[in-house]
């Protein structure tokens, strides 16, 4: 038995947060799915740690806004994010993984 097989669906990717000092923080590596958000009731991104399933690194419900940015070689996703007043990234491991979020976006 080998590897999981690991689908579009759930893309491997790096969270960053814009710092107060202007420099992006590594929040951690984990897989990004689109969910249904119960609590917003809205599609969200949720990325789980790769480290620790059970620890959510985030949860980000999609604004109907354009405040999403893709950059790099298709492989980053970048927005400024409304509730919590800070710019975040998602740059992803394969430029598929980022195109199929984005397209869902």
């Amino acid at each position: 038995p080998g590897a999981p097989c690991r689908t579009a669906a759930m893309a491997r990717v790096k969270l960053y947060r814009l710092s107060e000092t202007g420099q992006w923080d590594d929040r951690g590596t984990g897989h990004v799915s689109m969910e249904y958000l119960e609590s917003s009731k809205a599609l969200g991104l949720v990325v789980m740690s790769e480290e620790a399933h059970t620890n959510c690194l985030l949860v980000h419900k999609i604004y109907a806004e354009d405040i999403y940015q893709k950059q790099g070689a298709d492989t980053i996703i970048m927005w400024t994010d409304p509730d919590l007043k800070t710019d975040l990234a998602l740059s992803f491991q394969e430029a598929e993984g980022c195109n199929y979020i984005w397209t869902q976006m």
